[in-house]
C-alpha cells in the first residue's frame, strides 16, 4: 500500500515538472517575441531618424549648390560623390555621406545597411547650365498595380530604400549587393540595376522601405501632398554642417 503511494508521489512530480516546463517555454516565447518587437521598434525609429536627416541635409545642398549630389559607390571612393552620374550603374549607389558632411553611421539604416540613393541625372546638373537638347535619365516609382506616381513639374529628384532585416539588395563595401532571397517580386525589382523602384507596398509584399522626392519638392520643408512623397511630412532640422561643393 505504501509503495502504491510513493509510485504515485513520483509520478504527480514528474507531470508538475513537465507542466512548469511547459509554463516555461510559453513565457520565455513570450519574452522573446517582446524582444524582438521591441528591436523591429527601435530599428524602424533609426532609420526615420537618419532617413529624415538625409533628406533635409539633401534640401540644404541643394539650397547652397542648385543641384543634389550624385550617389556614392560602394567600395570606391566611397563616401564621395561621382563627379558625374550617367546611367543606372553611377545613378544608383549609397549616400555620399562624406561630400554632405554627415558621419558614415547616418547613411544607414536602422538595421546597419546602407540605404541605396537612386538620383534622376537632371537633379544632378544646375539648371542655368543643363542643355536642355540633351536627353536624360530619369527615375520612375511604380505602386503595387504597376501605377506611376505624379512626376511634378521637374520628376522625382531622387530615391532612399531601406532594404530591411536581412538586407536584401543593400550595397555592401565590397563593393556589391547582399544576394539573400529577396522576400518578394517588388523587392527584387528594387535591387536591380534600373532606374524603376516600387514604393508603397504593404509589409506583407515587401521588407523595403522606398521614400522618394520630387524636384519642386527639394527646397520646401512643407508637408508633401498624399501619395505624392513617400516620406512623412515632419523633417527635423539638420544638426550638421554642408560644406560648399564646387559646380559642376
Amino acid at each position: 500500500m505504501n509503495h502504491k503511494r510513493r509510485h504515485y508521489s513520483k509520478g504527480l512530480t514528474l507531470i508538475e515538472i513537465a507542466i512548469g516546463l511547459i509554463i516555461f517555454s510559453i513565457c520565455l516565447g513570450g519574452v522573446f517575441s517582446l524582444l524582438k518587437h521591441t528591436q523591429s521598434a527601435q530599428q524602424n525609429t533609426t532609420t526615420n531618424n537618419n532617413r529624415n536627416i538625409i533628406v533635409k541635409t539633401l534640401n540644404r545642398f541643394h539650397q547652397q549648390n542648385g543641384r543634389i549630389p550624385c550617389p556614392s559607390p560602394p567600395g570606391s571612393n566611397e563616401g564621395f560623390e561621382l563627379p558625374r552620374c550617367q546611367g543606372p550603374l553611377q545613378q544608383i549607389g549609397i549616400i555620399p555621406y562624406k561630400t554632405l558632411g554627415i558621419p558614415e553611421n547616418l547613411a544607414k539604416d536602422g538595421c546597419g545597411n546602407y540605404f541605396t540613393y537612386a538620383v534622376s541625372e537632371q537633379s544632378t546638373f544646375i539648371l542655368s547650365k543643363l542643355d536642355t537638347t540633351t536627353t536624360l535619365n530619369s527615375l520612375k516609382i511604380l505602386d503595387i498595380s504597376n501605377r506611376a506616381y505624379a512626376e511634378g513639374e521637374l520628376g522625382i529628384a531622387y530615391v532612399l530604400i531601406s532594404h530591411g532585416p536581412k538586407g536584401s539588395g543593400a550595397f555592401t563595401p565590397m563593393p556589391d549587393r547582399n544576394r539573400y532571397p529577396t522576400h518578394t517580386h517588388f523587392d527584387e525589382e528594387n535591387a536591380k540595376e534600373t532606374l524603376t523602384f516600387y514604393a508603397d507596398i504593404p509589409k506583407k509584399d515587401s521588407e523595403n522601405q522606398v521614400f522618394f522626392i520630387q524636384r519642386d519638392d527639394l527646397d520646401t520643408n512643407e508637408a508633401p501632398e498624399p501619395k505624392k512623397i513617400a516620406i512623412p511630412s515632419t523633417l527635423e532640422d539638420n544638426p550638421y554642417v554642408t560644406p560648399p561643393s564646387a559646380d559642376l
